[in-house]
């Protein structure tokens, strides 16, 4: 459907989508676009911001995450994504998020008495969600 409409095949999806279901929270979901800002986030932006200005409702995007371990977006990459998707819509969200191992880490040493450790560095959220004055 998409070669024969091109865009007007999402606005005509949201949009249906939304007639059917007005409760429902409509997401534009994709891979490869959390690290800012490279030819697809913008295509993205571009997409959306049309898709919207045609009367479809599009509340939210949706990332998926399919990071490397060192080969992962940074915190700023992250946050200035986000940030730009949030200029068109109430949500950003990860909807998927996977982190492949080229190989497992080495366990920690473990003496006789000792159990297992694991530590896990986070630096805090990654959703941005504006707020919302009244």
């Amino acid at each position: 459907m998409y070669r024969a409409m091109g865009i007007d095949y999402i606005t005509h999806s949201f949009k249906t989508a939304a007639a059917t279901d007005p409760a429902a929270k409509l997401y534009y979901n994709d891979f490869n676009i959390e690290r800012c800002c490279n030819a697809k986030i913008n295509a993205t932006y571009t997409l959306v911001k049309t898709v919207q200005a045609a009367g479809a409702r599009v509340d939210g995007i949706g990332m998926q995450g399919h990071s490397r371990v060192g080969k992962s977006p940074s915190k700023k990459e992250l946050m200035d994504t986000m940030a730009r998707f949030s200029e068109l819509v109430d949500e950003v969200a990860y909807t998927e998020i996977d982190i492949r191992h080229l190989k497992l880490p080495t366990p920690l040493p473990r003496t006789k008495n000792s159990k297992p450790k694991t530590t896990l560095r986070w630096w805090g959220p990654v959703s941005i969600r504006p707020s919302v004055s009244e």
